[in-house]
Order: structure tokens, then sequence, then C-alpha cells
């Protein structure tokens, strides 16, 4: 199956998803992938799309941030984001875990939001 035989909204989801780098790319192939690409660049401009979704890497940096800049005041935003990468590869699977569940459900938030975004541009296609 090739994106010609996709149904318009399956277009949506897929465009929504892309950044609009992607989206010119992907509306040079077809031009019905055209009109539906530049309208949810058209559409970005005039509605806010969700916020894509954390990473536990990402959830995890939020709070070892904090706690790196207390022990280590002057430390430069480099050496922050080194100890904080390598303080998340020697950190067990055990504690990774509630970092994952929080991305999962930062994920199905995503989701969710994209999902009443397609619905709300479908009505005006």
């Amino acid at each position: 199956m090739n994106f010609e035989d996709l149904p318009e909204e399956l277009i949506l989801k897929i465009c929504v998803s892309m950044k609009n780098r992607d989206l010119v790319n992907f509306a040079m192939t077809n031009p019905r992938h055209h009109r539906i690409c530049s309208e949810v660049i058209n559409y970005r401009k005039n509605l806010k799309l969700p916020k894509r979704p954390r990473s536990a890497y990402m959830l995890f940096c939020d709070y070892a941030r904090n706690l790196i800049l207390e022990q280590y005041p002057n430390m430069k935003t480099m050496q922050v984001s080194r100890e904080l990468g390598n303080r998340w590869m020697n950190l067990p699977d055990a504690q990774k875990a509630p970092y994952e569940v929080l991305a999962q459900g930062d994920k199905l938030r995503y989701d969710n939001e994209v999902n009443l975004y397609v619905e709300e541009k479908a009505k005006y296609i």
C-alpha cells in the first residue's frame, strides 16, 4: 500500500506528526498531499499544536538538573548536560521505571491532543 491509497484523514494524522521541513518534502510527492500539507501548515499558524511527548530521559533531566545545580551552583550548562547524561546511563532500570511510566502517560496525552487536533482540522477539509 502506498500513500495514494490512504484516506485523507490518515494522511492528515501523518502530516500533523511531521515537522514543517518534512511536510514540505512530503508535499512535493503528490498534489493531493500538497493540498493537505499546506492546509496543515496554515492551520498550525492559527491553532496551537500539541506539544510533543517528553521522553523518560527529559523528565529525569527536569528533576535531576535542579539537584545538580544545588550541589554545584557554578557548573556550566555543558557540564550539567554531561553529568545528566552520565547519571542517566548509570541509573539502574528500576530507578528509570518511574520516568518511563511518566513518559508513557505523556505519550498518551499527546496522542489524545493530536486526535482532537485532527478532528478539529477535519471539519475544515
